[in-house]
């Protein structure tokens, strides 16, 4: 009850719990007290009478004390009245002023970047203010995510630092990461902010670097990280779309990352303690199936940049047989090889719509280099053959059409497979074009198979007409 009170902002509801008991100190599930709550939403005067009550600094989950809440959330004045009080120690204000201005930095307006260095220049004053005794911050290994660089040590390292901005950016999140911890999800929200302003000033480097960093703490903090993969695969086609070199071991490490999210999200579906409710369930699905998304969208990309490489596949094909073993379909039972071979699977993904078309054989011939089953069926009971050949293409994409259909067909697909209506893909060709290729490669397959029979039972098959093979590869199937 006093947690609500004070999130809520009852002050005296709040007052009169604790005049009767109520312990100010209780943490709830995710480590928050009452003056977490109270602060959380702004109700400053609550959080005052509970600080004058008694109430302790306590971290929550996120090591997140209530003065580092303030600071994490740039609320000035709260930090500005904690750091004040007589029970804070010299540690925490340091932290809470350093935390302050390392956030404004990457979280405030361009122009806050002045405030932002004040805190910081607050904060390393108060670690040299009596210089026998400095309280000397703990020293980090350098990340190439943040340019190798290493954080202030003196006030003269950080005096240097004064009037370059992209310098005090980066000492920022240093700093949010050595004081919250290198696994904290509450890092990733503005690694993420930072990576998008260097991503509109078409440094593509700096923002890929940033944003997996951001990705590396999520997995480490067992944070969703589906729309970290979406930024990503939009990232890919915007630099794809202006001609910037894409490398493939950067879409590599992205999809392995993906890779990795879907494994952590099926198992979670799957498990059975505890038990996920309805909606829980409902939610994870829906996950599933946006990451599935997802990959379809990176293996496109990668398509496109393998080439400038020597198509080296064999990384990427190990991780889409991870991906495969898990048997990913979307609600309606379509594959990855369904999504990739069908012109109406939709890009959500505007930047990669600029860059990639479906159907997209390269797609197609990677995703079946993995060992995909070919012959897979959605809840219609259609091959991914049974999509492709629904296609309905301009002159210009004949060619497109040819080169899908001969992948899949090359690749194993029974043409003859039926659906749930009895249909099989030639019943449902769009075009003479889709007919005529599954036509003269039903022919030239059952030539195979009757000359493989051939030199089995030592029969003559020369002139034999389509239907008579047809007849003989009924009678002996395994041929």
């Amino acid at each position: 009850p006093l947690m609500i009170a004070c999130y809520n902002g009852h002050l005296k509801v709040a007052t009169y719990l604790i005049e009767h008991g109520a312990n100010m100190d209780v943490q709830d599930k995710q480590g928050n007290t009452a003056l977490h709550e109270a602060l959380s939403r702004d109700h400053f005067e609550i959080a005052k009478e509970l600080l004058a009550l008694g109430a302790s600094q306590l971290p929550n989950m996120q090591r997140l004390t209530p003065l580092l809440l303030a600071s994490n959330d740039c609320k000035i004045d709260a930090v500005e009245y904690f750091i004040k009080r007589p029970e804070c120690t010299k540690e925490q204000r340091i932290e809470g002023l350093e935390l302050l201005g390392a956030t404004i930095a990457n979280l405030g307006k361009a122009n806050d970047i002045e405030e932002a260095f004040s805190y910081m220049k607050r904060g390393m004053e108060e670690r040299f203010a009596v210089k026998s005794c400095p309280l000397l911050k703990k020293q980090m290994e350098p990340l190439e995510a943040y340019e190798n660089r290493k954080e202030s040590q003196t006030l003269a390292e950080l005096d240097a630092l004064e009037g370059d901005d992209h310098a005090i950016y980066m000492e920022g999140l240093i700093i949010r990461e050595r004081i919250l911890g290198t696994d904290n999800a509450e890092l990733c929200h503005p690694i993420r902010c930072r990576g998008a302003v260097f991503a509109d000033a078409k440094n593509y480097d700096l923002c890929f670097g940033l944003w997996e960093h951001a990705m590396e703490i999520g997995q480490r903090s067992n944070e969703s990280l589906r729309d970290d993969l979406e930024m990503m695969a939009g990232l890919f086609g915007e630099m794809l779309h202006k001609n910037v070199l894409v490398r493939s071991e950067c879409v590599q490490s992205v999809f392995q990352k993906l890779v990795i999210e879907y494994e952590r999200q099926k198992k979670k579906l799957l498990s059975t303690t505890p038990k996920l409710d309805k909606h829980e369930t409902n939610l994870l699905k829906e996950e599933l199936e946006k990451l599935i998304y997802c990959a379809l969208y990176l293996l496109m990309i990668y398509t496109k940049v393998q080439v400038l490489e020597n198509r080296k596949t064999t990384g990427i094909s190990d991780l889409i047989k991870r991906l495969l073993y898990l048997n990913p379909r979307i609600c309606d039972g379509n594959t990855l090889l369904h999504l990739a071979a069908w012109y109406k699977t939709e890009i959500k993904e505007e930047n990669v719509r600029l860059v990639c078309k479906l159907p997209c054989a390269e797609t197609i011939k990677l995703i079946m280099h993995a060992g995909c089953n070919v012959n897979a069926i959605n809840s219609k009971g259609n091959s991914p053959l049974h999509l492709a050949v629904t296609l309905n293409p301009c002159t210009e994409d004949l060619p497109l059409l040819r080169d899908v259909l001969e992948t899949l067909l090359d690749g194993g697909v029974h043409e003859d497979l039926a659906n749930i209506e009895g249909k099989t893909a030639m019943d449902i060709a769009e075009t003479d074009e889709a007919r005529r290729i599954l036509s003269v490669k039903r022919t030239l397959k059952l030539k195979c198979i009757a000359a493989r029979a051939v030199r089995k039972f030592g029969l003559s098959y020369i002139g034999i007409v389509p239907k008579t093979l047809e007849r003989f590869v009924s009678t002996h199937k395994a041929w």
